[in-house]
């Protein structure tokens, strides 16, 4: 049944690289998907015939092949979350498995098939080479390693969407905090299945790495579903925020996020007068996919600017602003007899918000209470005739 579900897994694997590879308007972050489409696909693929088939030598991939994984699962979050190009020192993160691959190489034609034997036998790890043991430490490493990695910087991205963007649907990239956590704690789970067993025992279909890679096909779909909808969130029209803001938590005061910016205060004011006006007017707000880069060069502000005005000036996050003008906005439609044959979503979606549960979470979160008991507590404000 495990080997079932591996060569299930390695097939998946290859038509999820093939969708990728055939998708229009490809991006950046769709070619580093593609990329770990395939080495998923080597991985499982000589799984399956290490177990099936007993060829013991194929075992080493799955040691090695977690150090072309793991990076890049991180490169493929990083591509996601900027608009410039990965810099070419980002390759780097390839070399501990060039070094361990090599070594490898070397093992398996320096040593006789009886030493390799002698050697992947070996349960008593205090014998092992130093080279030897030095690589199975870095490779059980690169998994943890790269998903406390990975997890930094969806944290960052959770706290800079705030500041860039109206909405946090299919940019919030929560489906990747998922996968994350589940594959740290797949990681946990053979490791400590290995602690309780026998030891090393390389040259055996050992059971617990049988686990791993059965278990790792549902992370490849829960993965394919996602990655194959997701695109960049940044591009050249709408950069990245600065990399000094988002690092800060939430709650730091303006002045130390914007200590070394050269907005004069004067300047910011006229700004944030500029803002609330246009809001007022433009209601540039009823646009449900708004950025901070539509509405800085709406009003001809640089956006990092912008991001500090409405943080200083106007004390909220851009995400906050917006959607705080959107819940006003309802509350007002709510109120006018035109729309007392709408329903309370019919007016939402036209205010602004881009489903039933982000606006209900933010109702809630602005006026601590939903919108139908909102309506409900101002009978004669509201004349929305109540939708069943």
């Amino acid at each position: 049944m495990k080997n079932t579900l591996i060569a299930i897994g390695a097939a998946h694997a290859l038509y999820l690289m093939v969708l990728v590879l055939i998708k229009k308007n490809k991006q950046g972050p769709d070619y580093l998907l593609t990329a770990y489409f395939a080495v998923f696909f080597v991985t499982l693929a000589t799984a399956f015939g290490a177990f099936a088939y007993q060829l013991e030598a194929l075992l080493v991939f799955h040691l090695n092949i977690s150090l072309l994984l793991a990076p890049l699962f991180f490169v493929y979050i990083t591509a996601l979350t900027q608009s410039s190009r990965p810099p070419p020192a980002r390759l780097g993160h390839f070399v501990p498995y060039l070094l361990t691959w090599l070594y490898w190489l070397y093992l398996f034609t320096a040593l006789s098939e009886q030493e390799l034997d002698s050697l992947f036998a070996q349960t008593d790890e205090s014998q092992l080479p130093v080279g030897f043991a030095l690589a199975l430490l870095v490779e059980s490493l690169a998994i943890p390693v790269y998903v406390i990695w990975a997890l930094w910087l969806l944290e960052r991205h959770r706290r800079t969407i705030r500041h860039t963007f109206s909405f946090t649907e299919g940019v919030d990239l929560k489906w990747a905090r998922v996968l994350a956590y589940g594959t740290g704690i797949l990681w946990l789970g053979v490791v400590v299945s290995e602690a309780l067993g026998s030891g090393v025992k390389l040259n055996s279909a050992d059971e617990d790495i049988q686990n791993g890679y059965a278990l790792s096909t549902f992370f490849l779909y829960y993965l394919g579903y996602f990655g194959l909808k997701q695109g960049r969130l940044y591009t050249d029209a709408l950069p990245a925020p600065s990399q000094d803001q988002p690092a800060l938590p939430e709650a730091a005061p303006p002045a130390a996020k914007y200590s070394r910016s050269g907005l004069k205060a004067e300047e910011g004011a006229a700004y944030a007068e500029r803002v609330i006006d246009y809001l007022k007017t433009e209601k540039p707000y009823l646009r449900s996919r708004l950025s901070i880069q539509d509405l800085a060069g709406a009003l001809d502000i640089p956006a990092h600017a912008l991001s500090q005005v409405i943080n200083e000036h106007l004390n909220a996050s851009f995400y906050d602003l917006i959607n705080r003008h959107r819940v006003d906005e309802f509350k007002k439609r709510v109120a006018d007899p035109q729309y007392q044959h709408f329903t309370l979503i019919a007016i939402a979606l036209d205010c602004g918000f881009n489903s039933k549960s982000s606006f209900n979470r933010i109702f809630k979160k602005y006026e601590q209470r939903t919108p139908t008991e909102y309506v409900k507590s101002h009978p004669i404000e509201c004349v929305l005739k109540r939708p069943k």
